[in-house]
């Protein structure tokens, strides 16, 4: 059975290309009704080429404008992105010069740099306040106060919080 479908593929294949190499032995009528076929199919295949073609033009323009507008975005973002870059470096060599001692460089910057971490904020206007708010809580005084020696041999004139000078020296002032 399977022998005989083969054959008969194969023949019809064979009379189909027969008939296709015998366009001429066909009668007049079929000729001409296969040439107007044949040139209204390759019209369309024409006219779906130069649409597809058309069509292929607009979608690049419209997203060759798109890349160019995103290409030209990314560009300033990566110019703005080194430019604070290589301010934060300026900024830390100027830090650095001006302290002059280098360990002590590092260990100021890496306390402003934790600082800076704390400060929270979208806009300049609420960066500085905040940066101010946390600058009261935590104090902005650079300076360390001096030791001050409180033993009774150091000579400090300051009173201790206990025992009977602090007393003497508040009934002298309230005249008791």
């Amino acid at each position: 059975m399977t022998e005989q479908a083969t054959t008969d593929t194969t023949e019809g294949t064979t009379e189909g290309t027969q008939e296709v190499h015998d366009v001429n032995t066909l009668p007049e009528w079929a000729r001409d009704k296969l040439t107007k076929a044949n040139t209204e199919a390759a019209k369309y295949r024409t006219r779906a080429k130069e649409a597809a073609s058309s069509v292929r033009a607009e979608v690049e323009a419209e997203f060759a404008d798109k890349l160019a507008e995103a290409t030209k975005a990314q560009d300033a973002l990566v110019s703005e992105r080194e430019a604070a870059k290589l301010e934060g470096v300026k900024l830390r060599a100027a830090f650095g010069a001006l302290i002059g001692d280098p360990d002590k460089a590092k260990e100021t910057l890496s306390r402003a740099e934790e600082f800076a971490g704390l400060i929270q904020g979208s806009t300049v206007d609420e960066i500085g306040e905040h940066a101010a708010k946390l600058a009261g809580l935590f104090g902005t005084s650079t300076t360390r106060a001096p030791a001050v020696d409180r033993s009774p041999e150091g000579g400090d004139t300051a009173l201790a919080l206990n025992g009977d000078p602090l007393l003497q020296s508040l009934k002298s002032a309230l005249g008791i």
